[in-house]
């Protein structure tokens, strides 16, 4: 007959001596292979709801879940248990650590990518960005060096509340983005669509990228249009002799790139390729003694590049969103 098979009890690691709550964390989907298949924490629950206005909600004297009522019943002798069967056990033990005061535990480099974008969620989740922006603020600034998609900066930094990796990682996104079909923006890269941002960020966020970078093409099509105008109709000025080549390779070029811009499909490629297109114009040289500015306008258009390319200087600002609204101090 064969013997019954024993369950498995999770080990019990105590974080407050007197704490009232179990946490049972099992690892049901963790995307991390070395975490563990579950483990429990004794904890306390005024730290709990100290620290997250989620944990506030479940388990205030006044709220309607069964946990609070188990934890305030006057005739309760043992700490009552919590399951949270969706959340990482590596990553929550990081996060209790941090809570519950643990510092010699916690370490001061960011955790591997696994448990770094788990900590991400449960922070988020939660919300206990204040409690943990001391021990988050300073991996960012690790996290900024690091080789991460930048998607997941952006949400890192977005979970974390970190401004300066936020604005950098927003103004790279912009650069690379391109426009499709409805509006929506894609992140390309190797030459192959990497993701479609509405899919991979909060709407709110999605929908300042596309303002953002609808204003710095509005931008490009202003400049171009008034040089279309005012400057590309003009006659070539006579500053050479009629034996110099390099004007015909002007007028040649600078009609060939007033029909790329007139092309709609141009404009649905990213900052970063406009921005490229319009530097790398060829450089027209002249055989005469006259200076380059006199003698071609692709000049003038590096001067409406670098005014576009300053607008994105700082991308976006977490403060352009109340729910991410930075404290100050941050």
């Amino acid at each position: 007959m064969p013997k019954p098979t024993k369950k498995f009890t999770p080990p019990l690691i105590t974080l407050a001596p007197d704490g009232d709550i179990i946490l049972d964390i099992c690892n049901s989907f963790s995307s991390d292979d070395t975490s563990p298949a579950g483990i429990r924490f004794l904890v306390a629950s005024q730290i709990l709801c100290t620290s997250s206005p989620v944990f506030l909600t479940m388990l205030s004297k006044t709220s309607p879940f069964s946990e609070a009522a188990k934890l305030h019943d006057p005739t309760r002798k043992v700490p009552i248990t919590i399951s949270l069967s969706d959340d990482n056990p590596t990553a929550f033990s990081v996060i209790l650590n941090i809570l519950h005061l643990r510092n010699r535990v916690v370490q001061k480099h960011p955790p591997r990518r696994p448990t770094l974008l788990a900590i991400m969620d449960i922070s988020d989740k939660y919300q206990l960005y204040e409690a943990l922006m001391f021990v988050t603020h300073s991996w960012c600034a690790g996290i900024s060096r690091m080789d991460l998609p930048l998607l997941e900066k952006i949400m890192l930094a977005w979970a974390f509340r970190y401004e300066a990796m936020f604005r950098d990682a927003t103004r790279d996104l912009l650069l690379q983005s391109h426009c499709v079909t409805g509006g929506n923006l894609v992140l390309v890269q190797d030459f192959r669509m990497a993701a479609v941002l509405k899919e991979c960020l909060p709407e709110c966020l999605t929908k300042a990228l596309v303002e953002k970078r609808n204003m710095v093409i509005e931008h490009f099509k202003t400049e171009l249009q008034y040089f279309q105008t005012e400057r590309w109709a003009q006659p070539l000025l006579p500053v050479c002799t009629t034996k110099c080549d390099r004007r015909q390779q002007d007028h040649f070029w600078r009609m060939y790139w007033l029909y790329q811009l007139e092309v709609p499909s141009t404009w649905l490629r990213s900052i970063g390729y406009l921005s490229s297109m319009l530097r790398l114009m060829p450089h027209v040289d002249c055989t005469e003694d006259v200076t380059v500015r006199d003698h071609i306008w692709n000049i003038d258009l590096q001067d409406i590049v670098d005014e576009a390319l300053r607008m994105l200087k700082d991308g976006l600002s977490l403060s352009e969103f109340p729910s991410r609204e930075v404290m100050e101090g941050d």
